[in-house]
């Protein structure tokens, strides 16, 4: 999400002083899925700071992997279509896992 950091310099005297906000967007850090509820395509969108392959993996309520693939995860945001016209309508996970990082997020068919 985004954060906003104000801040104060105090000098040995005890005198403040005050900086402009700053505004840090930490979105590389999560992952979404547009639409949600999905309808036969949608698009997952992460963060990463890993550079290499992932583990993208789908699964249903009852825990069974309906989908699961390879990406090359680039450093910086990541986006991957996803055809889910042969899902079941339901709840699912998405997951996706490298050596370095894991990326959870529930949708809708």
């Amino acid at each position: 999400g985004v954060n906003y950091y104000r801040l104060v310099q105090y000098d040995l005297s005890g005198v403040s002083q005050y900086f402009a906000p700053v505004v840090v967007n930490n979105d590389l850090s999560g992952i979404s899925i547009y639409p949600n509820p999905v309808a036969n395509q949608s698009e997952i969108k992460f963060g990463s700071s890993y550079v290499g392959e992932s583990t993208l993996q789908i699964i249903d309520t009852q825990g069974k992997i309906v989908y699961q693939s390879a990406v090359q995860t680039i450093k910086g945001l990541n986006q991957i279509e996803l055809n889910t016209q042969s899902f079941d309508k339901g709840l699912y996970l998405i997951m996706l896992s490298n050596t370095k990082e894991s990326k959870q997020l529930k949708f809708i068919k």
